[in-house]
């Protein structure tokens, strides 16, 4: 049995920095010269994970994953799964293995039917497995500074609002091609079967440019040859072969701001690689990235979208300090070809909402977009809270929680979501939806497009559920281009249970320069933002 040497690279200073981090728990690593870690085993990582909701007609997707078995061989006996709702109704299984386990990677989806069950239900999965002559037990995960918390799923009785509308998706996810000192992603296929199970269309595999350009099995060594890379897109192409969402091959790199500060920057759809890794920490004093935004912008492929990532964070000081980290500037928002900005984190923030309307008043056509960050995390993030001493996780950053709604125009293909998404033919949302159509007296105008008419009727389809609240409130915001602030121009609040309603606005005047777009809120404190439709006289 083999432990983990410790890397030749300065990850003291990663772990120092205090990043947050939303992947799945890295448990091997520890400091060369004070090698104390409380978490720290000579075991693989053993984890189960599921979807936090699953549409109705499907099995339930039950991810069993096994990490680094070459380094600690184990034999893995059998799970058993105990799946209860809120009537204490339960559902119990098992599956055997009798399998030693000496690869990198271990991955099984296990679907079970939820039979009769309803409502929210808790998964507590048991693992039974053999290292070194020793036979253990552990629930849910290894983990031993963490407690066996369960996963928690809804089974819908509705799909997502507006689906018959919208495509749904995630726009910044993590797979395993992201791996380091301290997380990791999951595995593509059981990404797939996961997004399937949620109701989403499509995710974007955004992986980090600096672990893509590592060599295989490494966290640090880059390899000139980028086999790590090139198998990331032949295994997205194959997948997307098979039936169910599709994976849109992207990669989320680092680039230096107009202050020469690191920023993120999602790139979709480019058939080459970028490289980025001035915030790797992967070399010592080395914090300058290899590209600027503006000369990523450059090189991109005509068919390429690029969109910053939550570009109005604040870096904490040590990070600020260390890895030479900052933020999305005004002049760097402001440059041709960038398409949009992921105002959605895992989280909504209203001063990003109020950042993006200060660059539409402008007069920039910038788009809004949503993701989760989640590195893996189908049902929660599992995280180092103190380095080396304590563990912690939470139920959010996680696959599917905040989507990106393009609008349906022909089947889910990645062509056709990476072109509506061009056009800011989308919405974001964490549960409501709701379609704005402005109608000319020739010609009808969707979210994203340009209008040129003096009047013009607006109509609205708002859309929710039981499982995300009734409809509460929408409002039309109207921007005039060089103005300071918008304006709300309608608003209408419902006080009786609705899920759908319909509004029609007729005879409304057109801004010379401007736009409009909506926004709708739930009962239960879920919202929907569209993306405007311009108007030029």
């Amino acid at each position: 049995m083999v432990d983990l040497p410790a890397p030749e690279v300065p990850v003291a200073l990663l772990t120092a920095v205090g990043l947050i981090v939303f992947g799945y728990l890295e448990m091997h690593y520890r400091f060369r010269f004070f090698p104390f870690s409380r978490y720290f085993k000579r075991e693989p990582e053993i984890l189960a994970d599921a979807p936090h909701r699953l549409v109705p007609g499907r099995k339930l997707p039950l991810t069993i994953l096994v990490k680094d078995a070459h380094r600690f061989p184990i034999t893995l006996r059998k799970i058993g799964f105990t799946l209860i709702d809120d009537r204490d109704q339960q559902r119990i299984g098992e599956k055997n293995y009798s399998q030693v386990l000496s690869s990198a990677w271990f991955e099984d989806i296990v679907e079970i039917d939820t039979g009769d069950l309803s409502g929210q239900i808790r998964i507590m999965v048991d693992f039974l497995y053999e290292i070194d002559g020793r036979v253990k037990t552990a629930r849910n995960h290894n983990v031993s500074t963490s407690p066996a918390f369960p996963l928690v799923t809804r089974l819908a009785d509705d799909p997502l609002p507006g689906s018959d509308d919208y495509f749904w998706g995630d726009l910044h996810y993590h797979s395993a091609y992201t791996e380091d000192f301290v997380e990791y992603g999951a595995p593509l296929k059981a990404t797939k079967a996961t997004a399937a199970a949620l109701g989403l269309d499509f995710v974007a595999i955004t992986d980090h440019s600096y672990d893509l350009d590592d060599k295989l099995g490494s966290w640090s060594e880059n390899d000139p040859d980028l086999r790590k890379w090139h198998q990331s897109r032949r295994e997205i192409a194959e997948i997307n072969t098979s039936p169910g969402p599709v994976l849109l091959p992207a990669e989320e790199v680092t680039v230096r701001n107009t202050k020469g500060k690191n920023v993120h920057f999602l790139i979709f759809n480019h058939p080459d690689f970028i490289p980025g890794s001035g915030d790797s920490a992967e070399q010592w004093l080395h914090t300058r990235s290899e590209h600027s935004i503006t000369e990523v912008l450059s090189i991109l492929d005509k068919n390429a979208l690029a969109i910053a990532a939550h570009p109005f964070m604040i870096s904490p000081f040590l990070q600020t300090l260390l890895l030479n980290r900052g933020r999305w500037e005004s002049a760097d928002l402001q440059l041709p070809g960038l398409t949009g900005l992921q105002v959605i984190n895992g989280y909504l923030n209203p001063d990003m909402i109020d950042s993006w309307v200060t660059i539409l008043l402008t007069g920039k056509r910038c788009f809004i977009y949503a993701g989760n960050d989640a590195h893996g995390n189908f049902n929660h993030f599992h995280q180092i809270r103190i380095p080396m001493l304590t563990t912690h996780y939470r139920r959010d950053q996680i696959l599917g929680q905040w989507r990106t709604g393009v609008l349906r125009n022909s089947e889910p293909q990645l062509e056709n979501i990476l072109s509506q998404l061009t056009l800011g033919r989308c919405i974001v949302t964490n549960g409501p939806a709701v379609t704005q159509t402005a109608q000319s007296a020739d010609h009808e105008f969707q979210t994203g497009d340009n209008l040129s008419a003096k009047k013009f009727e607006l109509a609205l389809e708002c859309h929710s559920s039981p499982e995300f609240g009734a409809l509460k409130q929408v409002m039309i915001y109207q921007g005039i281009i060089g103005t300071e602030s918008e304006k709300i121009i309608h608003t209408k609040t419902w006080t009786e249970e609705l899920y759908l309603d319909k509004l029609i606005l007729t005879n409304q005047p057109a801004p010379k320069s401007g736009y409009i777009r909506t926004e709708l809120t739930t009962t239960t404190g879920r919202i929907c933002l569209t993306n405007p439709i311009w108007f030029s006289i």
